[in-house]
């Protein structure tokens, strides 16, 4: 290898063949690799504290892809976890606009129903939404982030490792019965709104005296909801009725347990 400073870092290859970096059976002469002396060849070598040389395993190169696999998953899950919190701030600030709104404008106009009253009500209706909305999405991230988990499925999926799979079953198991949980009490809401929502359409419907503003955003308000929560209800029973329940998971073919 010839004499080189510390830090450096020379690589051989066991053959004649023109190999790439990395490859198994490449012989890594290094050295340990402080701050500014630059990076080794291969991720993890020489390890810290060492000299070489170091010849590259297969699964030296396996543990290099497992670790590159799980970074991907887990920049993947925190982009994911992004876009959850910017939904949830929308969510958040649609409440503030409705509630600022009754107290800016609608609590001083006239109507015989007290239209008013409703839209302010209505206008919290997002807040359990929202709750039920956050907890699922940070425990989506938690569990797509955890790197014990990811490198666990890899195992389980790339080389059937048996222990690995049951791991990732009763995570999975763990998350679904939460998430069951979370699905069970937004249809309780939804039910709930949707109920607030008729009333609103006939106290509108059986108005007197009322001023144009409010009764025109109050139709508004109601048509919206009722469709809208209409449709995430639909959807919701149709995810609960297609998706296994955890206590049946481990039922069927490992495949389908996966």
């Amino acid at each position: 290898f010839g004499f080189r400073r510390p830090g450096s870092l020379s690589v051989s290859r066991t053959s004649s063949m023109n190999v790439a970096p990395g490859y198994p059976g490449q012989v890594v002469q290094g050295f340990p690799v402080g701050p500014g002396q630059g990076q080794p060849a291969y991720a993890g070598y020489p390890p810290s504290g060492q000299q070489g040389p170091f010849v590259m395993t297969s699964a030296d190169l396996l543990r290099g892809q497992t670790r590159n696999m799980v970074e991907a998953a887990q920049a993947k899950a925190g982009s994911q976890w992004h876009c959850d919190l910017i939904i949830g701030f929308l969510l958040s600030f649609i409440t503030i606009s409705d509630v600022y709104t009754y107290f800016n404008r609608d609590q001083y106009l006239q109507c015989g129903k007290d239209l008013a009253m409703w839209k302010l009500v209505d206008g919290l209706k997002l807040l359990p939404v929202i709750v039920f909305f956050m907890w699922g999405a940070y425990a989506k991230y938690k569990l797509r982030s955890d790197e014990g988990y990811l490198m666990d499925s890899k195992h389980a999926e790339v080389d059937h490792d048996a222990e690995a799979s049951a791991r990732v079953l009763a995570q999975n198991v763990s998350f679904l019965a939460m998430e069951r949980a979370r699905n069970w009490g937004i249809l309780v809401c939804i039910a709930g709104w949707i109920a607030w929502d008729v009333l609103g359409w006939y106290w509108w419907s059986n108005r007197d005296e009322c001023d144009p503003r409010l009764a025109s955003s109050t139709q508004w308000s109601f048509t919206v909801g009722l469709v809208l929560f209409s449709l995430l209800g639909a959807y919701n029973c149709y995810n609960m009725m297609t998706t296994k329940p955890p206590e049946n998971i481990g039922a069927g073919s490992d495949s389908e347990s996966a």
